[in-house]
């Protein structure tokens, strides 16, 4: 959103916010889903008393968890990339 701020500076920061999750709300899932499905993964793990080792079980779990959100919503970002076009196009309607 900074960048995007940066980018199209005569905007105001909550038209990027508003316009950020018009066009963004499904790489936002896509990253809930990616943590949806590792915290069932945990929870089925835990349910049949698989035993991880220790490392995982004290902080393993946490920063695989941060990079599979990060990496997940990155990835979605990438892929269903659509708020730079829709402020470019709204840069042009404004310059008209």
């Amino acid at each position: 959103v900074g960048k995007l701020k940066n980018k199209y500076n005569s905007l105001s920061k909550k038209e990027i916010f508003t316009e950020f999750f018009k066009a963004e709300w499904d790489s936002l899932m896509v990253s809930g889903l990616v943590l949806i499905t590792w915290n069932a993964f945990l929870f089925i793990c835990q349910m049949n008393e698989f035993k991880f080792h220790d490392w995982f079980d004290m902080w393993g779990m946490y920063g695989l968890a941060l990079v599979l959100g990060y990496s997940g919503q990155r990835l979605a970002y990438k892929a269903l990339t659509t708020v730079e076009g829709v402020l470019d196009k709204k840069i042009e309607g404004l310059k008209k």
